[in-house]
């Protein structure tokens, strides 16, 4: 601060009432014992604020013995492939379906002058 500005602070303070002065002194406990409990973790932000697991912490996965079994998973993700087959071959479907409507529709519309 300035000078001017320290001057400033000191006659605000001296004008500050006791029931002040305890507020103020509370708050700032407050904040002292917010700020030391934060800082006692000794954790911070991660550099990496992505969602994905932490490579670094794969050794200490707890995992069931199923989770680890690579025929299962070749299992489960061929099943996930094949649904996703159905599914876009479906959609596909839909869109051949939802064409032709609109083809017979503008075939019979006299408004396009196919008629």
């Amino acid at each position: 601060l300035s000078q001017e500005q320290d001057h400033l602070v000191k006659l605000a303070e001296n004008k500050l009432t006791d029931s002040d002065r305890k507020r103020i002194a509370a708050r700032q406990r407050t904040l002292n014992y917010s700020r030391e409990s934060t800082m006692s973790k000794e954790e911070g932000p991660s550099k990496d604020k992505g969602k994905a697991p932490d490579p670094a912490n794969w050794g200490t996965l707890d995992l069931e013995d199923g989770e680890v079994d690579l025929d299962a998973q070749r299992a489960a993700l061929e099943s996930f492939r094949l649904a996703r087959e159905r599914e876009d071959t479906d959609l596909e479907e839909q869109r051949e379906v939802s064409r032709s409507l609109d083809e017979t529709r503008d075939e019979s519309n006299p408004m396009t002058g196919a008629e």
